[in-house]
This record gives C-alpha cells, sequence and structure tokens, in this order.
C-alpha cells in the first residue's frame, strides 16, 4: 500500500523560488500559510491549487498532487483564524494559520467519522506538552480543543524546532499537527529541513505502511554454472598435496570440522559436474587430515 503525505509549511511570504523547493518535496495534500497573497497564489508545478484563503499580510492556500482524489473543499476562516478544509478519498486534512494576535477560536465543524481527521498549520500558542516552557491562554485553549474534540498530537522532544527566531537566536514549536485518536498509530510526523527566507521549517505526516520492509545484509551469491570447474579442481587438488599432514595442525581442521557439525550448510547443486567437483574437493580434505585426526583420538564420518 503506498504512503501518503501531507505537508505543511509558513512561507513567510511565497515565491517562485519557494515554489520550487516545495515541488521537489514531493507531497499528495501541501498546505501553505503566510503566503502574502490577497489574489490567486502561485502554480507550484505538479500540483493542483484546490482552495485558498486571500490576505494581503497572511494568507493560506491547499494543493493536491491528484486532484480527483479531492471529494470536497471549504474555506471556514473566521474571526481572524484562517481554516481550509480538503476531504478526499482517504482523510479529511485541515489547514490552520492563527496570527500573533489574535485569540484561539475555532468553528462548528463537523468532524469525520469513518475517515482520519488531519489538522496542521501554525497555531502560534504555547504549551509544555509541545516543547514550551510555560503556558499561555492560546496554548491552553489548543490544548482543551484537542480534547474535546479527541485529537492527539503528533510531537517529538527529539524532532528539530520547526521555527527558528531571527531575532531571539533560539527554537520554538508553533507548527502543530493533530490527528484523531483513533488514527494517532497510521501516522509519522517528521521535520524538514530550513527553506530559504523562511524562518519555519516544513513538518509532513506520513502514513505508515500496513508493513514495513525489514532492513537485511546484502548476502553475496554466486553463479556456480558459469564456473570453470575442471581448472578449479586441478588446481585446489595441485594445492592440498602442498600442505603437510603435520599433528600440529589436526587441532584446526578439528575445530573446523566441529563447526561444520554445529552449523550444517544443506548444499543444492544444479547440475552433476558443480556437485562432482565440490565433493571431491572436500573429499580430499577430509581424506588427507583424517589419518592423522584418527590417530589422536578423534574420529569423524566424512558424509558428503
Amino acid at each position: 500500500m503506498a504512503t501518503f503525505k501531507i505537508l505543511s509549511f509558513n512561507t513567510e511570504g511565497i515565491t517562485q523560488t519557494k515554489c520550487e523547493i516545495l515541488s521537489d518535496l514531493h507531497a499528495d495534500v501541501l498546505c501553505l500559510q503566510e503566503t502574502h497573497k490577497e489574489s490567486t497564489p502561485p502554480n507550484i508545478h505538479g500540483m493542483h491549487l484546490i482552495v485558498h484563503h486571500g490576505h494581503a499580510k497572511h494568507g493560506s492556500a491547499i494543493y493536491a498532487r491528484d486532484k480527483s482524489t479531492v471529494l470536497s473543499s471549504h474555506d471556514f476562516s473566521e474571526e481572524g483564524m484562517e481554516i481550509l478544509r480538503v476531504e478526499t478519498t482517504k482523510m479529511v486534512i485541515t489547514s490552520v494559520y492563527k496570527p500573533p494576535s489574535t485569540p484561539f477560536s475555532w468553528p462548528h465543524i463537523t468532524n469525520p467519522v469513518n475517515k482520519p481527521n488531519i489538522i496542521i498549520g501554525d497555531f502560534y500558542s504555547h504549551n509544555t506538552i509541545w516543547g514550551y516552557d510555560s503556558n499561555d491562554s492560546d496554548g491552553e485553549a489548543v490544548e482543551g480543543w484537542a480534547a474535546s474534540n479527541d485529537l492527539t498530537i503528533l510531537y517529538s522532544s527529539k524532532d528539530k524546532q520547526t521555527f527558528s527566531s531571527a531575532r531571539w537566536k533560539r527554537g520554538y514549536n508553533p507548527d502543530l499537527a493533530f490527528v484523531s485518536s483513533q488514527h494517532f498509530s497510521s501516522f509519522e510526523r517528521t521535520v524538514g529541513d530550513p527553506i530559504p527566507k523562511s524562518q519555519h521549517r516544513p513538518i509532513a505526516l506520513q502514513t505508515k505502511p500496513v508493513v514495513k520492509a525489514l532492513e537485511s545484509n546484502s548476502i553475496p551469491r554466486f553463479n556456480f554454472r558459469k564456473a570453470k570447474w575442471e581448472e578449479f579442481t586441478q588446481d585446489l587438488d595441485s594445492k592440498i598435496t602442498c600442505i603437510d599432514a603435520d599433528p600440529s595442525k589436526c587441532e584446526d581442521f578439528r575445530k573446523l570440522r566441529k563447526a561444520g557439525y554445529l552449523h550444517p550448510i544443506s548444499l543444492y547443486f544444479s547440475n552433476r559436474q558443480t556437485g562432482a567437483a565440490m565433493k571431491g574437493t572436500m573429499g580430499a580434505l577430509f581424506r588427507k587430515f583424517s589419518p592423522l585426526t584418527s590417530r589422536h583420538g578423534h574420529i569423524y564420518n566424512a558424509r558428503l
């Protein structure tokens, strides 16, 4: 099952350069705040503008990569809050922008019942839950609103802070993402790299795959059919005859044989030539050292 990516970014003024960078982030749904566009915001390559709220100082917009998946869109902005919503075939996504001087408030919006409810954007509120030193009235209002709407915040203190203040020379977390509690485990949040000419970083929500691919070490594989077995056998036989059947080497040979019994490897030979060459070589080694190991009290039966 393909993953679905939602990206939110406070642009602090949309520009063509920022549009090009955002296009390369390959979001399925893109939520922008502070476009600073009273008219229609600019095109973003590979994306379709679904809904926007014009404002010379603020402004918000939602884009979608595949507009055929969008079932409806709405602008619920009121009392200074900019709230845009799109419903797709998979989920409902709401973009939020709260200007610094505007108290947090929420309109009467019906929450989806059978789909994940995603609310993401710049909430400009302080709360210890998302990394601030103390709460302010907006932060407490957002916390109460999330609880009353059965929403869970996606946040980790290990993530990078979403806003780097040029004035105060420190980071904050005004950009938040909430998910309906019953769908919380299906999403993960990441904080992206900074984009020039904005103090904010983009934040992304992505659906988790139902079955995660397991990483494993690569195993070298060989094409035994293409091996030059006759040359290999002759070369190996000539090398074996040069090895002295010295009793001092019996202990090393015994350890190797013991390890072989403890960790058996089943070999399947795809043709007789391969099998004969491998078994013949192994047999030569055992015949060379077995008399010595027998004399030293270690008797083994080579089963090839």
